[in-house]
């Protein structure tokens, strides 16, 4: 499997862990069986003949790549992306061309033809994937509720139609703006809009699957296709993959607003033609909503557990949660099974959760928190950093950090992520954190932010007297 997951790698640039090949040896397996090939190396060489573009590359890349995304995902860093549309089209007086790479299902790049449609900007915007049925999904732009869970309820009335109970398409206007196509980012050539360069590329979270060496050849890529004023948004944890001096050799300068990565060029400081007036732009929308309330049929497992009956609540949750949101799904069950010490079903749960949603911190946390159960402190260290990468102000992991640090002797270090701990905690004003997952009745996996404070100050004082 070790060389089956180079192979992916070079061709296609996604990066396997090896915790993840419980699902690609599933499928390989499958395909030796279909195919009557003997074994690993014999269908490895088949991928190595054929071309990506082919079928049977097409159902590998659908199972190793993640498409997990929403519309108005990641609103913070849209804002900006707003903001951007708004400055190039005033400085340039005519349509912008924007680039969504790796779109997967097509949520961001009608996502994008919606902020410019509010804005009255005119934009042509494509979207691509390297995976042919996320594209054929996308082109059908058919949605259901899930998909459209951050979206304002503005939007919903003036940027969607619902065409059948639960399912929702974007207006004409958008589905207009949007053309989608097939595209490997290191295998093929780079696209060009018709008549110049990209305005603005987005390509988030997609660099988290690629290795050095192939996020400078995407870069590079991108250099010679972008606008010299153009800008470049990617996620915030593709950051960690990025290095300085390739965004100075390619001109890239990167500056951070709203906690995201955006990458920029410096603005044009050209004389722009004025622009004819735009169209009259939509009302604004109001703000995203964070959490949205547990569904319906939730709250009878949320009274159950309360009552400390959380065999039944899983029961429950497993027999009468219909359409639930898996990720929720997955960390409720996981939670519900940590707190039953049944370990492995809760791992197997939250491993559900985080193979729809890697990016989730929450997630991350929460196996820590298993990780820590069951003994694997350097585990959960590793799954508590990755957790306040994606969000720093996770206070609950920052503590479970400073409690790993001690247990496992770097004392310095404990302290130190003790007292940024106490520096987050004391800006709450709600006992418990805001995460998705939470559930009365079980407070040992969520502490309490007094209860948290307190203790951060008795370990601190507690070290000073040492010293």
């Amino acid at each position: 499997m070790k060389e089956l997951r180079r192979l992916i790698r070079r061709r296609t640039g996604i990066g396997l862990r090896e915790e993840r090949d419980h699902s690609l040896e599933r499928f390989v397996r499958g395909r030796i069986d279909a195919l009557g090939l003997a074994g690993v190396d014999a269908y490895a060489h088949r991928l190595e003949m054929e071309a990506v573009s082919s079928e049977e590359w097409r159902e590998l890349v659908a199972v190793v790549s993640n498409g997990h995304t929403a519309f108005c995902r990641d609103m913070g860093q849209l804002d900006v992306v707003g903001e951007t549309i708004a400055r190039l089209s005033e400085e340039r007086g005519r349509s912008l061309a924007l680039w969504s790479a790796g779109c997967s299902t097509g949520e961001e790049p009608y996502t994008l033809a919606m902020i410019a449609r509010r804005l009255g900007v005119r934009v042509d915007v494509l979207g691509t994937d390297i995976d042919h049925e996320a594209i054929a999904h996308a082109q059908r732009a058919r949605y259901r509720s899930w998909a459209l869970r951050r979206v304002p309820t503005s939007w919903r009335t003036q940027q969607f139609s619902e065409v059948e109970e639960g399912v929702w398409r974007p207006v004409p206007d958008v589905l207009d703006a949007v053309r989608l196509a097939q595209h490997n980012l290191l295998a093929d050539k780079q696209p060009l809009p018709s008549g110049g360069r990209w305005d603005i590329i987005l390509c988030r979270n997609v660099f988290i699957y690629f290795e050095a060496a192939s996020v400078k050849q995407v870069l590079a890529g991108f250099s010679e296709v972008l606008a010299d004023d153009g800008v470049i948004f990617l996620g915030h944890s593709d950051m960690l993959h990025v290095d300085r001096d390739h965004l100075d050799r390619y001109r890239l300068a990167r500056r951070l607003r709203y906690r995201q990565a955006k990458l920029a060029l410096p603005p044009d400081t050209r004389a722009a033609t004025k622009p004819s007036p735009p169209p009259t732009p939509l009302p604004p929308e109001p703000p995203v909503p964070v959490r949205t309330r547990p569904a319906p049929d939730e709250r009878e497992v949320l009274g159950l557990v309360a009552a400390g009956d959380f065999e039944r609540a899983e029961q429950l949750l497993l027999r009468e949660v219909g359409e639930a949101d898996p990720v929720r799904l997955g960390m409720l069950l996981g939670n519900l099974r940590l707190a039953r010490h049944d370990f492995e079903g809760a791992g197997i749960a939250y491993d559900e959760a985080h193979r729809v949603d890697p990016l989730n911190a929450e997630i991350h946390y929460l196996r820590a928190l298993l990780s820590r159960r069951t003994g694997q402190l350097e585990h959960s260290v590793e799954c508590c950093r990755h957790a306040l990468f994606l969000a720093p102000d996770l206070w609950p992991a920052c503590f479970l950090l400073a409690g790993l640090l001690a247990r496992l002797g770097a004392r310095d270090r404990s302290r130190a992520e003790f007292r940024h701990t106490l520096s987050l905690v004391q800006d709450v004003r709600a006992p418990t954190p805001p995460l998705a997952s939470y559930m009365a009745g079980l407070g040992d996996l969520f502490p309490a932010a007094p209860d948290v404070e307190a203790a951060c100050r008795f370990h601190l004082d507690a070290g000073a007297s040492e010293d």
